[in-house]
């Protein structure tokens, strides 16, 4: 395991709201004398990191180990209690969930579970959300062992992996656009040169930006209207 700078472990703490501490501390089993918890509870005090060595002296702890595993806990309880208030976190739990559906050889059931998920990705337009639960589809017709199925398949993937595929590169060109207009305007600011406003001339007559309708996607409408 990596050791973290304790700088780092104490900038997370530091960052985590009252809520967020009292949920990681639920999470842990506080009637066992574990070392991270003797660390996290002098970092939540706002301990130097002197008084933090110091206080652990006597205790024989490999503070290396503890801090990076200290880490690991408490971004495993971030994931948890954002879990609800991230469409993007649901849909990473989906896909570990979709996993271990697969180990557990419930093939049918996984597939509905794609299935449903991959209609919200699909309605929020995360497109590379949906390339992933494309895969993990694939993953699962082919456990099925139906021959008529997986060539089915073949069809639909390819033609909803060509769709986000072409949105998505709809959307890089419109963000490759408006960056290089914002990176114009923040370095000469008002002191345009004839060669600067033509380059920004070339960006609004790009074919993309003749019409809001080409893009194809709320993203990239975004771009468009920035």
């Amino acid at each position: 395991m990596k050791s973290w700078k304790l700088e780092y472990l104490k900038g997370l703490v530091d960052s985590l709201s009252v809520n967020e501490k009292r949920y990681f501390k639920l999470m842990t089993d506080e009637s066992k004398s574990k070392n991270y918890l003797k660390i996290f509870d002098a970092l939540a005090k706002q301990a130097s990191e002197r008084e933090l060595k110091g206080s652990l002296l006597d205790s024989k702890i490999n503070l290396s180990y503890e801090k990076s595993y200290l880490i690991k806990l408490l971004l495993r309880s971030l994931r948890n209690f954002n879990e609800e208030n991230s469409l993007e976190n649901t849909l990473h739990q989906a896909l570990i969930d979709i996993e271990t559906l697969l180990d557990k050889q419930l093939v049918t059931f996984c597939c509905e579970f794609i299935d449903y998920y991959m209609d919200i990705a699909v309605k929020f337009q995360l497109f590379s959300f949906q390339l992933q639960f494309l895969k993990k589809k694939r993953k699962c017709v082919m456990r099925m062992g139906n021959i008529q199925k997986q060539a089915d398949f073949i069809e639909e993937e390819h033609e909803l992996e060509m769709d986000c595929l072409h949105k998505m590169a709809n959307i890089a060109e419109y963000k490759r656009l408006q960056q290089k207009a914002v990176v114009l305007i923040s370095q000469k600011g008002n002191t345009f040169m004839e060669e600067d406003k033509k380059l920004l001339k070339s960006i609004g007559e790009h074919p993309l930006m003749h019409d809001i309708s080409l893009a194809q996607s709320v993203y990239a409408k975004m771009h468009f209207m920035r």
